[in-house]
């Protein structure tokens, strides 16, 4: 499927979203969910071509629509790309005429790329060292949520594989390793009063007017379901407090994640 100039620029929208804009894995998400989108994209109405501004409007619209729409989905493979490229998965070799991946360009579905993923997260378990333990270094104490629920930071590679292995999700496996030195990613576990995980948050830096908050980038139940009810209401009562936001509350700019990186802000 060979994409217009137009297309190619709704792809590049939607991959600022999922946050792989600056990745290794941006071109292998781009032929696959991006190619995806696209084909979704071209099943419904579209403007007739116009400014610059027309086009945008209309692919910033649709790349938010799909992302919301499949979030989960979306994130589960951006997870497993991004793992495929810092273990140099073998797949990667195989690839077609303008150098895509077979195993990508044959996923006709979303479904079929999370079937992906699924496969490749289960074998990624298998190996986790069960027997791992934890030290201060790893995780530290937050803050108390009620309820005899406590809020804890995930610090080190350790602590995000040992939440992926208790939690059944993609935080560990190296796919998000880089995140952890660049000071504008944090990553928290909601524990409940026995110690046990019950969800998992990424907060990411934003800056808006001047101010910088912290974006909800994730906030995940076991097997990336969505967290409990009674969860959600305990970290919705910490927002304000720790300057977090909602993803649909803002629309600024990955630019805006460097600029408050460089300005050494604190988020929580």
């Amino acid at each position: 499927m060979r994409m217009t100039h137009e297309e190619e620029y709704g792809v590049s929208i939607l991959t600022n979203i999922v946050g792989l804009r600056h990745s290794h894995a941006s071109s292998l998400f781009e032929c696959s969910v991006g190619r995806l989108f696209v084909r979704h994209v071209r099943c419904n109405p579209r403007p007739e071509s116009g400014t610059f501004e027309t086009t945008h409007a209309f692919w910033a619209a649709a790349a938010e629509e799909y992302f919301e729409t499949n979030r989960n989905a979306v994130t589960h493979v951006c997870d497993w790309l991004s793992t495929a490229v810092i273990e140099c998965y073998p797949w990667l070799m195989r690839q077609d005429d303008q150098q895509r991946p077979v195993k990508l360009m044959k996923a006709g579905s979303l479904e079929r790329l999370v079937h992906e993923a699924d496969k490749a997260e289960a074998r990624l378990r298998s190996g986790l060292p069960h027997y791992l333990s934890l030290s201060a270094n790893d995780e530290r104490y937050e803050r108390e949520l009620g309820a005899g629920y406590t809020l804890v930071r995930l610090l080190t590679r350790d602590a995000l594989d040992v939440e992926s292995e208790r939690m059944r999700h993609c935080i560990g496996n190296g796919a998000y390793d880089e995140n952890l030195s660049d000071g504008g990613h944090l990553y928290y576990s909601v524990r409940d009063e026995h110690g046990q995980p019950k969800a998992t948050l990424e907060i990411v830096a934003k800056l808006i007017d001047g101010l910088t908050y912290g974006e909800v980038r994730q906030f995940q139940g076991r097997a990336n379901r969505t967290p409990d009810r009674h969860v959600v209401d305990l970290v919705d009562g910490i927002m304000t407090e720790m300057s977090w936001i909602e993803r649909s509350r803002t629309k600024a700019t990955a630019d805006d994640l460097r600029v408050a990186f460089l300005r050494g802000s604190n988020l929580g």
